[in-house]
């Protein structure tokens, strides 16, 4: 009576998880395929022109005020000497009429804050700077304050980030997009400056999210704001009551909102400003972190509210754009160890199978579109191999993120060090994830399934163990190039 029992908890046992291995593999190589999909330009007829396009029957407009722009700088506990940096380019825009707003929250020591506010008032009547004690909502805080104190001509609102430079056509070029397009937001892809030739694969990995929308970014429709060199109608902002701070990503939740209302985004293709990459392995995980969990937030709350929006939300559109920087090998890494050891699981050999074709299969996909969404001479192919290790190295923080954003628990904002002083001892970054754990156990598991007649599955495991040694490759690759960066150096000097 007890061996069948056994057997049958065995037996449904095996049927759940194979089950379970078997959506987990379909939405990760759905992901992949939608995110190729990004890549394809939008049909002729969608781009030609640059007119502006209205609905059919739509009354004409009357004439609008001329455009005003209001720029929004916020920061906390950063590096005046970057802020100024920032704030010394938005001075050098072309456009004729803006106003720049530096709106700092929460920053204890006075000595971080006050030269910004020094060189604020010493660029002229333009650039006004507020510090402020006490703010809730961090970013969104911070950016509805500065909501409320804009200039009463404002027709547009741009989000700098502190550390990013624009160029002089950042606010031109933002506005001629608005007035052609007829759009209610735009977004230009990040972009970084200062990077040395061994951090190169960082920077690919990070401009793989822009890359795959790339080809539609032509056609206005659901393009997600991305939290910097962003700008959107006033008008639009304050149909959604501002920013909110119910996620740790502002900008992703506010444009699901503006969807949501029927707002139009558009992602303009040009660079237009640079910031800083993360110093190190730790603060790439951290951000990675951040991105995984507030999007996941983001979602699960268009999700739950989609009845109400489903109208107007598209929300496949908004899934490929809030996963994209999600990893599904969690579960099937988990089952590939516990099945080297746990003998006598009903339809192990399936659920092995699922498990590495899942990992192996995305593997293949993710390298090949990093491949071909961007260019990739002979000379640059180390790039993109080490834009591949990047995304590798970042699986368990991307694998682990989001689970605590399942709970519906506010989640900490943590900003990324952007000062040579933040960053921590030699590689703990690197070790702090419990990776090198995890390596020794999936080369053990690697070489049972080499000897048990499974390639596929033995190659799912080397995949895993090498998660590890690519985490030391990212952070000692990011370590050097924050070292070679004058402006960093710079910082650490003042500091």
């Amino acid at each position: 009576m007890t061996s069948s029992l056994i057997a049958a908890a065995t037996a449904a046992f095996g049927t759940w998880l194979t089950a379970v291995l078997a959506a987990n593999g379909l939405a990760a190589l759905t992901s992949c395929v939608l995110q190729f999909g990004g890549m394809f330009p939008a049909r002729r007829a969608e781009v030609q022109g640059l007119s502006a396009r209205r609905a059919v029957g739509e009354m004409p407009q009357s004439p609008r005020p001329a455009p005003f722009v209001s720029v929004h700088v916020p920061t906390y506990d950063e590096p005046p000497e970057l802020v100024i940096a920032t704030l010394h380019s938005l001075a050098a825009t072309t456009a004729a009429d803006f106003e720049v707003i530096i709106v700092d929250n929460n920053t204890a020591d006075p000595t971080r804050w006050q030269p910004v506010a020094l060189a604020a008032a010493a660029l002229g009547r333009r650039f006004r700077f507020f510090h402020f004690d006490r703010v809730v909502g961090a970013k969104a805080g911070a950016l509805n304050l500065a909501l409320d104190l804009v200039d009463p001509r404002t027709t547009h609102v741009a989000v700098v980030d502190a550390d990013y430079q624009v160029s002089a056509g950042f606010v031109a070029d933002a506005l001629a997009a608005f007035a052609d397009r007829g759009v209610d937001y735009v977004q230009f892809p990040q972009a970084y400056r200062h990077v040395a030739a061994v951090a190169r694969g960082v920077e690919r990995e990070l401009g793989d999210y822009f890359a795959c929308f790339r080809g539609r970014a032509a056609r206005p429709g659901a393009m997600l704001p991305t939290g910097t060199l962003s700008m959107f109608t006033v008008e639009a902002l304050r149909r959604v009551g501002g920013w909110s701070a119910v996620t740790i990503t502002e900008d992703a939740e506010l444009g699901v909102r503006l969807q949501a209302v029927g707002c139009k985004g558009l992602w303009l293709v040009d660079e237009r400003g640079t910031g800083l990459l993360p110093l190190d392995f730790a603060g790439l995980a951290k951000q990675r972190a951040r991105w995984v969990a507030g999007n996941v937030q983001v979602l699960m709350a268009a999700l739950r509210h989609c009845g109400a929006t489903a109208p107007r939300l598209p929300l496949l559109a908004l899934v490929v754009q809030l996963t994209a920087w999600v990893s599904f090998w969690l579960l099937p890494a988990a089952v590939l160890a516990l099945l080297a050891v746990v003998p006598g699981v009903a339809d192990a050999v399936l659920a092995r199978q699922l498990a590495a074709g899942t990992i192996v299969g995305s593997a293949i996909l993710t390298a090949a579109r990093m491949f071909f969404v961007m260019p990739t001479p002979r000379h640059e192919l180390g790039a993109w191999g080490a834009a591949i290790a990047t995304r590798l190295a970042l699986t368990w923080t991307a694998g682990t993120a989001w689970l605590p954003a399942l709970t519906g628990r506010d989640l900490p904002f943590q900003r990324t060090a952007k000062q040579l002083g933040d960053v921590t001892g030699a590689r703990a970054g690197a070790r702090a994830d419990g990776s090198f754990v995890s390596a020794v156990v999936f080369v053990c598991v690697a070489v049972a399934y080499a000897v048990w007649g499974e390639p596929v599955t033995a190659a799912a495991c080397v995949l895993l163990a090498a998660i590890w040694p690519c985490s030391l490759l990212v952070d000692a690759n990011l370590r050097r190039s924050a070292h070679d960066n004058p402006e960093l150096v710079g910082v650490a000097c003042a500091a």
